[in-house]
């Protein structure tokens, strides 16, 4: 993974390992990559979608994780996100996570959701909401665009 490559995806946020985070053999339980994914995606979805919670919900029809090498304690963790499929009440997300020591990028994972809008009241899927779909084919154009 190259910094160029890193410069397809809209947003980075860092995140914080914790020793909780950790198995007997002191690296990261597979478990606590999808919770790395969700707080990065919680943070994409309201610093750069503007997702509002009161109207709509978003649940995950799928989650699937490549673990391609281990996180420990002295990784700095940055997940970065980005759109990479919108459909009409779904949408696709692709994540990497990725740590940097010593000038050298490690990518520990890669991972894709399936999200799905739900109105949580009729408990029904529903449309994505036009505000935030056209934000996301907005983003997913400029990276298509760009030869990603």
């Amino acid at each position: 993974m190259t910094e160029n490559q890193l410069a397809n995806f809209a947003f980075s946020t860092s995140i914080q390992i914790r020793f909780v985070d950790l198995d007997a053999f002191r690296h990261v339980n597979n478990a606590n990559y999808l919770t790395y994914c969700e707080i990065a995606r919680t943070i994409y979805w309201n610093q750069k979608i503007k997702w509002n919670w009161n109207t709509i919900g978003v649940i995950i029809a799928r989650a699937e994780v490549d673990y391609l090498s281990p996180l420990t304690l002295k990784n700095n963790l940055r997940v970065y996100i980005r759109t990479s499929k919108v459909g009409n009440k779904s949408f696709e997300l692709e994540y990497l996570m990725i740590s940097k020591r010593n000038g050298k990028l490690t990518t520990h994972a890669k991972a894709k959701t399936v999200c799905v809008c739900i109105d949580y009241r009729s408990n029904e899927t529903v449309l994505i909401p036009k505000k935030q779909k056209k934000l996301m084919l907005q983003e997913l154009n400029h990276f298509v665009n760009k030869g990603s």
